[in-house]
């Protein structure tokens, strides 16, 4: 007699269930104070490793750089130093999605991501590039580096670095240009900083802030680029 197989009992290979990982993902996480939308934008190399940025747009909180990526025919997991967090997911072909926990500060909550794309941000002109400065606040004399790019359907992100602290990628919150008058916010370490860029270009001279504290921050772009 032969043995008549069910549909839903076929063996599918993992291959035939996997999804590729580079690209936009997008998810709601649900935390007991919030519900924040947040995305993973994941990009592969040549040699088949993983990189990328974390979003959390409700905090206007953009380019938090990852680390650890993995991602095989059915797993993804990856890490988010700044705020010390984790995500490890399975693939689900019924859901189209990545379904997992993101874990931060030991606390577990569920995660899904799906296909979807980044909201843009808008283009802001003249201060692409990296712009170097130093900083005396609080009796403490640390480097800054401010980096400033505009990418096609993406509008203008900013990140920040403070060399001497050894923390590097800090997402610029928000960015605006009015004229002359520049600013930038950065939420995640509670400080901004506003200036006025010269008639080149070259130069923005202003304050720095940050929790109630302030002093003259003068950043110079590196090269020759007007603004």
């Amino acid at each position: 007699m032969i043995a008549i197989v069910a549909v839903s009992s076929i063996y599918l290979p993992a291959s035939v269930l996997a999804e590729e990982a580079a690209g936009d993902w997008l998810g709601v996480l649900k935390t007991p104070r919030a519900e924040l939308h947040v995305g993973a934008r994941l990009r592969k190399a040549s040699d088949g490793s993983y990189t990328g940025d974390f979003a959390s747009f409700d905090q206007s909180a953009r380019n938090l750089k990852l680390s650890d990526v993995t991602a095989s025919a059915d797993s993804l997991a990856f890490t988010v130093p700044l705020v010390s967090s984790r995500y490890e997911a399975r693939w689900d072909e019924r859901r189209k999605a990545w379904v997992g926990s993101w874990t931060q500060g030991g606390t577990p909550l569920p995660l899904e991501l799906t296909r979807g794309a980044f909201p843009v941000v808008p283009v802001v002109q003249g201060l692409d590039g990296d712009w170097d400065g130093t900083l005396e606040i609080g009796g403490q004399r640390l480097r800054l580096v401010f980096h400033v790019t505009t990418a096609a359907g993406e509008g203008t992100t900013a990140s920040l670095d403070s060399v001497d602290q050894q923390a590097n990628g800090i997402p610029i919150t928000a960015l605006s240009r009015e004229g002359a008058q520049v600013k930038f916010d950065i939420k995640v370490i509670q400080g901004d900083f506003q200036g006025t860029l010269d008639a080149a270009g070259r130069t923005l001279t202003g304050t720095w802030t940050q929790a109630g504290n302030s002093g003259p921050l003068v950043l110079t772009r590196r090269g020759a680029a007007a603004g």
